[in-house]
């Protein structure tokens, strides 16, 4: 069987905290959860966003947010 990677992590944290629980993913908070470097969850979170996966929003301070994009719906089948 084949194993979690770091990168699987990664969008496994993401993709629970903003489709499930309907949170946004803050890259320090994912790579805090995923128990990675916080580089490697920003360019997760990157490529998540390129693919439609997530919405990227820059907040006035300066941080970016990941969201799940507004036309996505999650339920438990």
């Amino acid at each position: 069987m084949a194993e979690m990677t770091n990168r699987d992590s990664v969008w496994n944290v993401a993709l629970t905290l903003t489709y499930r629980q309907d949170e946004s993913a803050k890259p320090e908070r994912v790579a805090s959860m995923a128990g990675v470097s916080e580089r490697m969850a920003r360019q997760c979170l990157l490529i998540m966003s390129s693919q439609d996966w997530l919405e990227r929003r820059a907040l006035p301070d300066g941080q970016v947010q990941y969201i799940a994009p507004a036309d996505v719906e999650w339920s438990v089948d």
